[in-house]
């Protein structure tokens, strides 16, 4: 996915960041969570703690093999 999932504790400070494995880029093959803290998460972090960013190279336009499905004209 051309996209950072970057996860952030609730002071707003970088604890980790979910990559997403596709199949194609269409299907969903795995979720991973890394985390960068002493002790390993035991869940998944609530919605409000992702911060979703588009990559800057695939904004830039470098991946124009396939129409992009996140964005839209």
């Amino acid at each position: 996915m051309p996209v950072d999932a970057h996860v952030l504790d609730q002071a707003g400070e970088y604890v980790g960041e979910l990559l997403v494995w596709t199949d194609r880029g269409a299907t969903l093959a795995a979720l991973e969570y890394a985390w960068v803290t002493d002790e390993m998460p035991t869940s998944l972090p609530p919605v409000g703690q992702v911060k979703v960013t588009v990559s800057p190279a695939h904004r830039a336009g470098v991946n124009k093999e396939r129409p992009d499905p996140l964005v839209t004209a």
